[in-house]
């Protein structure tokens, strides 16, 4: 093919329709083929109910709040695909996800494509424009260290979508975005430190920056610590149930805030 007549001819906006059509269909075929065949993996349904909804530093909802993953599972579990939605109790949040994820030898690689649709920001599910979409495109790489040692770190990236330079603050969050891509990248840190009387302890740490060199990242208005705290959890017995619960502190010298997050894992 002639590199003149590809150049000429791409769209980054069609290019991730493809994708997102792609995603749909690696769902679509294995769940079609493990009906009666345990070795072609499985379907997994998982509920969470959170008082709020923290993600990276921010408090994305302060209302009490639905998360629900469905997503196939390959017969070696390193592969993943499925969508997860989020939905607030009062209406003010609503979020429709699609992802991939490959983890194997400690290593850890996702790709999400995060469509937040809440009141005040755009709602066509397929406008991938990054002047006006409220996609954005978010790349994952992470390592967790052996037990001896069991530290975590990732770098997210946003690659494309909604993380460009400007917005105009009469309507944020809606467009026309203007400028390049910043490329915001969150990075990660988290370290299980105790467990006590059936309670687990782990600390984390998260900061972010523009990878293209710009002030102003998704994250913060300048490359800064974005998230500090920590995680307790335990798995509660009730009759012949087992409920994962746990409680999120978090503390954004950016944003000069703080919000604790429970969580209920039901199924």
């Amino acid at each position: 093919m002639d590199a003149g007549f590809f150049t000429l001819n791409f769209r980054p906006m069609k290019l991730f329709k493809s994708i997102i059509l792609a995603v749909g269909m690696l769902s679509v075929f294995p769940f079609a083929q493990a009906q009666d065949s345990p070795a072609q993996g499985s379907l997994d349904m998982h509920l969470q109910v959170k008082n709020m909804h923290l993600w990276r530093g921010y408090a994305v909802t302060e209302a009490p709040m639905t998360g629900l993953n469905v997503a196939y599972i390959n017969p070696s579990k390193t592969f993943k695909v499925g969508v997860w939605g989020g939905a607030g109790f009062n209406g003010d949040y609503r979020e429709f996800d699609y992802y991939v994820a490959y983890n194997k030898g400690g290593f850890k690689f996702e790709v999400w494509d995060i469509f937040n649709f809440s009141p005040g920001m755009p709602t066509k599910l397929f406008d991938y424009d990054q002047k006006t979409t409220s996609h954005f495109i978010d790349v994952t790489l992470g390592y967790q260290f052996g037990k001896s040692f069991p530290l975590y770190l990732s770098a997210s990236t946003i690659v494309y979508g909604r993380d460009l330079e400007s917005i105009p603050s009469s309507l944020p969050g809606v467009g026309p975005r203007l400028g390049d891509n910043r490329y915001s990248t969150y990075v990660h840190a988290e370290y299980p430190v105790c467990n006590y009387n059936g309670y687990d302890l782990k600390l984390y740490l998260g900061g972010a920056f523009a990878l293209a060199g710009q002030t102003q990242n998704f994250y913060a208005s300048k490359s800064n610590i974005v998230a500090t705290g920590f995680v307790v959890s335990k798995s509660l017995t009730i009759g012949s149930y087992t409920i994962p619960v746990s409680a999120t502190a978090l503390w954004n010298p950016e944003l000069n805030s703080g919000n604790i997050q429970l969580a209920v894992d039901l199924f």
